[in-house]
């Protein structure tokens, strides 16, 4: 007559788990009394095994330890659940790692001198024509144009990357941000035209951590692209600017039936920031 099966029931102690900052559960550890085990701690192991449930929760069994022996043939087995290193890693990149993105649009200034139009209300017919801003009622040396501060957009992009501890704690990196800050970009970056983003710099905190996932905020400003015609030299011209080109002109004023009229006599258009690659953010 062979040798008796062991028992197995379920201990009332209280389960042990573990859950992640959304709610999902990670890990749970149930304990198992085993009696009348007469072939040691790897029968009861065995008993167990072939007893209890595959997984829990959905959470797939991973091993099966010895908590306590409490007689010859008495035993305290706990099966523990919980994800594979790779299942828990998915789990844990689909939950933090997702990179962000937030986008802000303020309110700047820019200074005109020119009207878009004027209506003339005064008893002067001949300044009907003037759209001037501001124009003090003289010529030559002694005419001032006083001009006036008018709204404009100023935008920002900021962008946030998940990083490893062992790449934002490298000097690489940092000097890899130093080496980009101020600079706009070259090609297209995230549905921007080349020379409409500058990359202003990046801020991160990280506890010294080697396990740690370190937020990684990256800072843009956007400046849109222009083109419009202008008049130089009394001659039509098409003119297009990048975003954070800069632009100066040499005016001419000239007066016509004692009005003054202010023409545009050169117009530059200058590059002041060089571009760059902006891929290697990796954002």
């Amino acid at each position: 007559m062979g040798d008796k099966m062991p028992k197995i029931s379920e201990s009332y102690e209280a389960h042990t788990s573990k859950i992640n900052a959304v709610g999902n559960l990670l890990s749970a550890e149930i304990t198992y009394i085993v009696t009348e085990c007469a072939g040691g701690e790897e029968s009861a192991l065995d008993a167990v095994r072939a007893y209890v449930p595959k997984s829990f929760r959905n959470i797939p069994l991973s091993y099966l330890e010895i908590a306590s022996k409490d007689a010859n043939d008495a035993f305290h087995v706990t099966a523990v659940y919980e994800e594979t290193a790779s299942e828990a890693e998915a789990e844990t990149l689909a939950q933090t790692d997702t990179p962000s993105m937030s986008f802000s649009c303020g309110g700047g200034t820019k200074h005109v001198t020119t009207a878009i139009y004027q209506t003339h209300y005064g008893t002067h017919s001949a300044y009907n024509s003037v759209k001037l801003i501001g124009w003090n009622g003289k010529t030559g040396a002694d005419m001032q144009v006083a001009g006036v501060d008018v709204p404009t957009a100023q935008m920002r992009e900021d962008y946030v990357r998940i990083m490893k501890y062992r790449e934002v704690i490298d000097t690489k990196f940092r000097r890899k941000i130093g080496s980009l800050s101020g600079f706009v970009n070259k090609d297209t970056f995230h549905g921007w035209n080349p020379g409409e983003v500058m990359f202003l710099d990046a801020s991160f905190t990280t506890p010294l951590d080697p396990e740690a996932k370190v937020p990684v905020t990256f800072h843009f400003a956007i400046q849109t692209n222009e083109r419009k015609t202008v008049e130089i030299g009394g001659i039509a011209t098409t003119i297009t600017k990048k975003g954070f080109e800069y632009v100066w002109i040499l005016p001419k004023t000239s007066v016509s039936n004692g009005v003054p009229v202010l023409e545009i006599d050169d117009f530059f258009v200058a590059g002041v920031i060089e571009a760059r690659d902006f891929s290697v953010l990796g954002v």
